[in-house]
């Protein structure tokens, strides 16, 4: 038993059990996906950043969907970029958030005789 305190008192002495200072890595923080979703909603109302394109196209289907089935969802859209390309065949493919932007999604709607009110993205 004294030989055993013996061993662990010396073996305190020889260990160094200061902590080293590290100084933090500035990184990116990474959220798990509900507070990531969460902080860049607060980041875009803080600092006024606009979403990318992709965010504003998926926002756009989303909305969409959340009203209409996915045929009438398919049909506004092709309707929309017919209406797009009736106006100058040769101008570059738009992007979704473009046709929303201009109104031609609610104008090919309307051909359809139907009104975009539920999930409608804010602009």
């Amino acid at each position: 038993m004294e030989r055993l305190q013996l061993t662990a008192q010396s073996l305190g002495h020889n260990l160094d059990l200061s902590i080293p200072h590290v100084e933090p890595k500035s990184e990116r923080l990474i959220f798990k996906s509900g507070k990531a979703r969460l902080a860049k909603k607060i980041g875009k109302k803080l600092f006024g950043l606009r979403p990318s394109e992709s965010e504003m196209n998926e926002n756009i289907l989303k909305g969409l969907r959340q009203q209409f089935n996915q045929e009438n969802v398919d049909i506004a859209i092709d309707q929309a970029f017919s209406v797009f390309y009736s106006q100058d065949p040769t101008r570059n493919r738009p992007e979704l958030y473009e046709l929303y932007e201009t109104g031609l999604i609610d104008k090919a709607l309307e051909l359809m005789g139907k009104r975009w009110v539920i999930g409608r993205p804010k602009r």
